[in-house]
C-alpha cells in the first residue's frame, strides 16, 4: 500500500456519513501514524546521539519496539484491507 492510498482511503473514510461503522478502521490507522511518527522521532534522537556521544543502546530498544509495533499495525491494516475488499466483492 502506497502513501497516497492510504492517504486517499482515510479521507473517505473519515468523510463518510456514518462514522460509528468506520471507527475500527479510524483507529488502525491513527496507530499506523502514530508508530511512524514515533518511529521517526526515534531515529532522528538517535542520529543526533550517535553524532555528539556514542553508540545509544537504551534507544536501540525503544527503536526496535517501535518497528514490531509498527510491523504488527501494517500487518492488521492490510489483513482489514483484504478482508474489506472480499466483503466488498460478495
Amino acid at each position: 500500500m502506497h502513501l497516497h492510498d492510504a492517504v486517499t482511503h482515510s479521507r473517505i473514510l473519515l468523510t463518510h456519513p456514518t462514522l460509528e461503522c468506520r471507527k475500527g478502521a479510524i483507529i488502525l490507522y491513527l496507530e499506523v501514524i502514530t508508530d511512524i511518527f514515533q518511529l521517526l522521532v526515534y531515529l532522528v534522537f538517535f542520529g543526533l546521539i550517535i553524532t555528539y556521544y556514542s553508540l545509544p543502546l537504551h534507544i536501540i530498544r525503544n527503536v526496535y519496539l517501535t518497528l514490531r509495533s509498527l510491523k504488527q499495525c501494517v500487518d492488521s491494516l492490510m489483513r482489514y484491507r483484504k478482508a474489506t475488499t472480499n466483503m466488498n466483492e460478495r
